[in-house]
């Protein structure tokens, strides 16, 4: 309980002292990120390279760079998370977004059922 908040709040801090500060939101269970920065509705510039590869834009507020997987989704239809959906999910937010150089990356995340973690270490 709280941990998005405790997370945004020492993002900002750690911003603020000076740091490279990114904070991905990947708690694909209720991604609060978007809200809690007034990010909601907006959806991050997302392009395709010369060689075909995606390339996602994080949002830049409060001196920290931000994704969260609630710039992808509806708010109100209910998305199912299961298996490979999930891990493609996670693995493109990890992979696809333009973090730059960085001192510090903050990430929420919520308890994934063991199969889960399972076949994203393969």
């Amino acid at each position: 309980m709280g941990k998005s908040t405790i997370a945004v709040n020492l993002a900002i801090a750690l911003s603020k002292k000076g740091l490279s500060v990114g904070f991905l939101d990947a708690d694909v269970h209720g991604p609060s990120i978007a809200v809690m920065l007034r990010l909601r509705r907006l959806r991050p510039n997302v392009e395709q390279d010369v060689n075909g590869v995606t390339k996602v834009t994080p949002f830049t507020k409060f001196g920290m760079k931000s994704a969260s997987i609630g710039f992808f989704v509806e708010e109100s239809p209910a998305v199912v998370w299961r298996g490979p959906a999930l891990h493609t999910a996670l693995q493109k937010m990890m992979t696809e977004v333009e973090w730059g150089e960085l001192d510090v990356l903050l990430m929420i995340l919520r308890r994934v059922p063991v199969t889960f973690l399972s076949r994203s270490q393969n």
